[in-house]
């Protein structure tokens, strides 16, 4: 910040502004650490997970297309899900509660009257 101050690209009163807006944040981030640990890249926190999740979503939206893009991905987990035993392993392994729903609703899709189930979608 200095050499900043000094270039006339800030004002002199910037340090002191920095700071007060980085003390309105550092209660959370303590508590945070004392919580999770610390935190930044290669750390595996809740913080960092919201943080990966919120990147994604932007480029998804921004660069991606949107919903179109989220639905060729969807197509494309739900198929690997359903026809390869590596991806059910890992799904069964790391995700055990969201691959028994998951399963749950594949089979009631298959008991709907009427109709021939997931085979035809």
């Amino acid at each position: 910040l200095p050499q900043l101050i000094k270039c006339g690209a800030v004002e002199k009163s910037a340090a002191k502004i920095n700071c007060v807006m980085h003390g309105l944040n550092k209660c959370l981030e303590s508590a945070g650490q004392d919580t999770f640990g610390g935190q930044g890249v290669n750390k595996r926190t809740p913080f960092q997970l919201l943080f990966v999740f919120n990147q994604l979503w932007k480029a998804i939206k921004e660069e991606g297309g949107g919903k179109k893009y989220l639905d060729s991905i969807y197509s494309v987990v739900v198929n690997k899900l359903l026809n390869d035993g590596d991806w059910q392993c890992e799904a069964k392994k790391n995700f055990k509660q969201a691959f028994q729903t998951f399963e749950t609703q594949l089979q009631q899709l298959e008991e709907l009257d009427g109709d021939k189930g997931i085979d035809d979608l």
